[in-house]
């Protein structure tokens, strides 16, 4: 399955839906709802979620982590990042979501890194990247 979270449509109205693209049936479905116009965040799958990490809500960038229950087809709130971005990079590496660079409200370019650990719901600081 395939899942598309929010966007833009042709006329530059807010997506305000999760659709799920069927490989089987070769079919999307509306899923669930997005409550927010959240934009430019990244998004990272472990194992049967997805996570809408950061990103921007009413033009300021946002620390706040989303998780999808993607069995459930429902929202959860997780534990905030230490650090609010948007633009950023993410990835599973190592049984945890590690998010690096983006922006803030008062840097264009960030170099710091962080990562989510899952089970116990808990964001950690990680080494810089290099400049």
């Amino acid at each position: 399955e395939i899942f598309v979270f929010g966007g833009w449509n042709t006329n530059g109205k807010w997506i305000k839906s999760v659709e799920k693209y069927s490989l089987v049936s070769k079919k999307w479905s509306q899923v669930a709802k997005i409550n927010n116009h959240h934009y430019y965040f990244c998004a990272c799958a472990f194992m049967d979620k997805i996570l809408i990490i950061g990103g921007q809500t009413h033009r300021r960038r946002t620390s706040s982590c989303l998780q999808f229950n993607t069995s459930e087809n429902v929202w959860k709130k997780v534990a905030r990042m230490n650090e609010a971005r948007s633009s950023a990079a993410c990835a599973v590496f190592e049984e945890r979501i590690v998010v690096c660079g983006g922006s803030n409200n008062n840097h264009p370019r960030l170099n710091t890194v962080e990562s989510y650990d899952v089970l116990p719901d808990k964001w950690s600081t990680m080494p810089n990247k290099l400049r």
